[in-house]
Formats: C-alpha cells, sequence, structure tokens
C-alpha cells in the first residue's frame, strides 16, 4: 500500500500526517477547514468538488466528539477509505 506523509516544515524530518489513501489525505484537508469555522454548505459544496465523500460523517461526528475530539480527530482521517472500485 502506498502512502503519503506530510512533514513539519519546522523539521521535514518530523512526519507530521501520513495518508495510506486519498480520502484520508482529504479527510485531514477537509478536518483543518472544518477547525476554521467554514460554513457547513460551503464545506459539503467543496467536499462534493474535491470528491471527498465522508464530510456528512465528518461534520456528524465532530459535532458530537465534544471532550474526546483530539482523540477522535488523530484517528478520523485513517478510517476514511475509497470506495470499492474507486481508485486514489
Amino acid at each position: 500500500m502506498n502512502t503519503a506523509d506530510r512533514p513539519r516544515l519546522e523539521n521535514i524530518d518530523e512526519v507530521w500526517c501520513s495518508y495510506a489513501s486519498l480520502q484520508g489525505l482529504l479527510a485531514e484537508l477537509f478536518l483543518d477547514v472544518c477547525e476554521d469555522e467554514v460554513d457547513d454548505a460551503a464545506l459539503r459544496a467543496s467536499a462534493s468538488l474535491f470528491g471527498f465523500h465522508g464530510v456528512g460523517r465528518l461534520l456528524a461526528e465532530a459535532a458530537k466528539a465534544g471532550a474526546g475530539y483530539d482523540q477522535w480527530r488523530a484517528g478520523f482521517g485513517a478510517s476514511c477509505v475509497e470506495r470499492p472500485g474507486e481508485k486514489a
């Protein structure tokens, strides 16, 4: 399985995030956008344009995460995978 890494700019040898799928990468990017308090409608429209399928789940789960948000966020990207027959 191919992975892509996102290094920290302060130390390019330190991996910040690792992605096993395009959906996982998109999940991390859309989490960043969601944390910038972008309107849900705009987030959904952008997700549709980029082909991110997990935006509804992201919004619902983020709203329910509460005090466990950081733990939920850390695992959300890894739980987003391509649909059967879809290529990264």
